[in-house]
């Protein structure tokens, strides 16, 4: 009977752990020293909230039981800790209450909550410290807000789960800086803001800038499928993308104005690209060496001309407009095969198109101005030299008609009747 009443007990006790417990987690500038910002934390249920103004504590650095025996935040417990179930495993959101000014994620802040599955940072926070996220495997979406201008070493680190970063649109460059860590014997310097995430969604809303020795904080991310940059942003890195070979879409905001050398090397993937400046970025060497020359690019129909005559955006022969009427004289033809060595009559057309060529015929595609295959032949259906497509069944409208050919490539546009 008397076990019975003691477990009863601890179990009371443990549930009331997690229930209505406050910690006083501001910055302080000595280990044990006097806090020098009014910031708490409570956990209610499965709730953190934070509350208060100033600086958070960074945790970790701050020395011995200023927070916790390990000098790491006071919801933390290591495994063989009964806490670490009651307490450090019970977070599962965190919020900021609503009129407080917080301005930092203090290092290590929300390390091994493994249950965290969401936080909402608010427009107060202008530092995101080292480690802050570190083994956050439930976290699956991370919205960065404008006012942040810093993301310190291994924020990120090993959230397994995380697939949609977002950082907000903003003019202030946000800056990914590293650290120092000295172990037993070594020294090393740690960035990795984001590795082992796998991202799969990417909104890049500012201009920021990294340690160029490290690396880019998005390089080699292989799940990386959709991204796009905002139109606050003026610029692309040097090697920001370098073999994201899953990537497969891009979009580039309305003022991009440079785009760095080898910045979409080996994204093999890609199968289109989007660019909303009107006047092409400046591309540098080997930006988008092993990306499909043949993908669409999506560009503004009276831009389609500065495109194709655009250092290294000229490698490219599958230019479209963004928008959905668009009558450019550059989308006319490509050079590969002069006017005269190709003739398609008539133009316009009604029912049947007709097609002359002094090379060998392989095939020939008809593309609506959304980038959408209409139309497909291959031999035999081609004759040698010529072929007879019948576009009665189109809608009116302007089309892109594709001619393969064994000395190259042509494409023509086509107005159907």
């Amino acid at each position: 009977m008397r076990k019975q009443i003691l477990f009863l007990f601890c179990l009371f006790v443990f549930a009331n752990t997690a229930m209505g417990q406050t910690w006083n987690i501001g910055h302080n500038s000595v280990p044990g020293g006097n806090y020098l910002s009014t910031v708490t934390a409570t956990l209610s249920g499965n709730t953190l909230t934070i509350r208060g103004n100033g600086n958070m504590a960074d945790f970790w650095n701050t020395g011995t039981n200023q927070y916790n025996a390990g000098g790491e935040a006071p919801w933390w417990f290591p495994e063989n800790d009964y806490r670490r179930h009651t307490i450090t495993n019970a977070i599962h959101t965190v919020v900021f209450q609503n009129g407080s000014t917080v301005t930092n994620i203090g290092n290590r802040a929300f390390k091994d909550l493994s249950r965290l599955r969401e936080i909402t940072i608010p427009n107060s926070v202008t530092i995101i410290g080292r480690q802050a996220f570190f083994n956050c495997i439930n976290l699956s979406e991370i919205k960065i807000p404008n006012s942040v201008t810093e993301i310190e070493g291994e924020a990120f680190l090993n959230c397994s789960s995380l697939r949609t970063v977002r950082i907000e649109d903003g003019t202030t460059q946000l800056n990914f800086t590293s650290f120092i860590y000295r172990g037993d014997g070594f020294v090393s310097l740690n960035h990795d803001w984001f590795k082992s995430c796998p991202i799969q969604t990417l909104y890049l809303g500012r201009d920021y800038t990294y340690p160029l020795t490290l690396g880019a904080p998005f390089r080699e991310i292989s799940t990386l499928q959709t991204l796009t940059i905002g139109d606050t942003v003026t610029s692309i890195g040097g090697r920001t993308f370098y073999g994201c070979i899953g990537l497969v879409s891009v979009t580039i905001g309305s003022n991009v104005t440079q785009i760095g050398q080898e910045a979409f090397y080996g994204c093999i993937g890609l199968t289109t690209i989007t660019s909303k400046n009107p006047t092409p970025p400046t591309a540098g060497v080997y930006c988008f060496t092993n990306v499909g020359k043949n993908i669409p690019v999506k560009v503004p129909c009276n831009s389609i001309c500065a495109y194709k005559s655009a250092v290294y955006w000229r490698n490219f022969t599958n230019y479209q407009s963004i928008e959905r009427s668009c009558n450019s004289s550059c989308l006319s033809s490509i050079n590969e095969i002069s006017a005269n060595q190709l003739q398609i009559f008539p133009n316009p057309v009604k029912d049947e198109l007709f097609i002359k060529s002094e090379f060998q015929i392989e095939k020939v595609e008809i593309y609506d101005l959304s980038g959408r295959a209409v139309e497909t032949l291959r031999a035999p259906f081609l004759q040698q030299n010529g072929a007879i497509i019948n576009v009665s069944a189109l809608p009116q409208g302007i089309y892109l008609l594709k001619v393969y050919t064994d000395e190259g490539l042509a494409i023509r546009k086509v107005v159907k009747e």
